[in-house]
């Protein structure tokens, strides 16, 4: 998603600013030792993803491809009338949340969050929906006031792995707090020459391995919390805003699996909720196809790396995927080359991704099996976050 329009200098006055931030949080009294992720079990989804898929196996059609829809939604501080009949006739999986939903104080939004779940669970099979935002620190800040602000990624890095795992313990706290139970951070992958550009200083660091470590701490921590996270965006990022075109990455595959790969595996063996897929194309892993719309990359990232959680495209309005025949076509092309769960920021695309998915299920050109493990993977993290407490 694309970073606030502020540059960073608008986002701390000065260096001390992000210091005293970094010192409150480390001073925080958080139990464990925080220079390490939070402990696991060995499979903390344990009885979840069979329970998921008798129940993704009972929806209708209609309620299991709603489930693979995010939406963003009008409003501010509260929910439009528009938005309420999207929600209504649109049985979706998520919702995310812009600077612009968001009112001063913080604290107002909870009852429009909560009178959208109020209509999620009263329309189609009753499941609440995952309510994201882009809370990242620095740059990346979608409120006013009433919640923390972060510093950056880097800065949080050059502060070492107890500060990352604070302030991952913060946003899960505070995100939780408002009814938000997913945040579409951290950034994973580790920045260079290729990805510097657009990136900025959303990454933690320069190095792959430390890049990793530290995701997986402010990760481990904020679901600790009990708000789920995403690590985004595999594989990476090039030079270009995949906002305005398709970033491609020459990347060797030595240096695929080097370099782009082990942040994700640090994110993983975290047991990290979701995953973002980027819209861009590295030739070395599919000549063809951004990563997004890829088989190859999303079954590297399923198979290869061992991801059991929810694979999330990046915006399918984004420009990046013009050339794909309109949000509804790289929906369903997505989809069918495994991707979870599908982006669309705006109401009018979420519709059209809705319709086309329920189209190309009844044509045949989507499996019903693929829409169904989709839902599969999206109802195990629901009831493994609390969602679906009460839900047969």
């Amino acid at each position: 998603m694309r970073p606030g329009s502020s540059p960073t200098a608008a986002v701390f006055a000065s260096a001390r600013a992000a210091v005293l931030v970094l010192a409150t949080l480390v001073s925080a009294c958080l139990p464990g030792d925080p220079s390490e992720p939070a402990a696991v079990s060995s499979d903390p989804w344990a009885g979840h993803a069979e329970r998921a898929r008798v129940l993704a196996g009972a929806l209708s059609l209609e309620a299991a491809c709603g489930q693979l829809v995010m939406t963003g939604i009008g409003g501010r501080g509260s929910l439009d009338q528009p938005s309420r009949r999207l929600l209504e006739e649109l049985p979706a999986g998520a919702v995310i949340l812009f600077g612009f939903n968001i009112p001063p104080p913080a604290g107002d939004l909870r009852p429009a969050l909560d009178l959208a779940q109020e209509i999620a669970r009263g329309t189609g099979a009753g499941i609440p929906l995952f309510i994201a935002v882009d809370h990242e620190g620095g740059d990346v800040f979608r409120f006013r006031d009433g919640v923390t602000r972060l510093p950056s990624a880097r800065t949080q890095g050059e502060a070492g792995p107890a500060a990352v795992s604070r302030a991952g313990a913060v946003a899960g706290r505070e995100l939780k707090a408002l009814g938000i139970n997913l945040n579409l951070a951290p950034v994973a992958e580790a920045w260079d020459a290729r990805n510097g550009g657009f990136l900025g200083t959303r990454a933690f660091s320069a190095d792959p391995e430390e890049a990793g470590a530290l995701a997986a701490a402010f990760l481990a921590a904020q679901q600790a919390e009990g708000t789920a996270a995403a690590a985004k965006h595999y594989p990476g990022n090039g030079s270009e805003d995949p906002h305005k075109a398709v970033p491609v990455v020459p990347a060797a595959l030595g240096e695929v699996e080097s370099f782009y790969d082990p942040p994700f595996r640090r994110a993983i063996r975290a047991d990290v909720a979701v995953v973002m897929l980027s819209h861009a194309r590295f030739p070395a892993l599919d000549p063809e196809a951004p990563a997004s719309l890829s088989p190859a990359v999303i079954g590297r990232l399923k198979e290869g790396l061992g991801f059991r959680g929810v694979v999330l495209t990046d915006d399918v309005a984004m420009k990046a995927l013009s050339g794909e025949g309109g949000a509804g076509d790289a929906a369903v092309a997505a989809v069918r080359a495994g991707a979870d769960m599908v982006m669309a920021s705006g109401g009018r695309v979420a519709r059209e991704v809705y319709r086309a998915l329920l189209e190309a299920v009844r044509s045949g050109e989507l499996r019903e099996a693929r829409v169904r493990d989709a839902a599969a993977r999206i109802l195990t993290q629901k009831l493994r976050f609390g969602l679906l407490k009460g839900i047969d």
